[in-house]
């Protein structure tokens, strides 16, 4: 799912924490990586923290490249 998708269905997440990680270029032919060169460029990352209230569990997303690559689910959630 893009952020857009998840935004669209979970709403606006608690936080948001921006950074950014090294990954050489790669392109995707036939569902295979190929790297296409040799010098690490910054890609975006962006952790997303859902807080649904003490009822439900937390969740946390990683979006690398506005693309969602991980979720987790943490504890209870809080009264904000």
């Amino acid at each position: 799912m893009t952020d857009a998708e998840v935004r669209a269905a979970c709403g606006e997440p608690e936080d948001i924490r921006r950074d950014s990680i090294l990954r050489r270029p790669t392109i995707w032919r036939q569902g295979r990586p190929i790297v296409v060169g040799e010098e690490p460029v910054p890609v975006p990352v962006e952790t997303w923290l859902y807080n649904f209230g003490p009822n439900r569990l937390m969740l946390r997303l990683r979006f690398t490249d506005g693309a969602l690559e991980e979720v987790r689910t943490l504890g209870y959630g809080y009264n904000r």
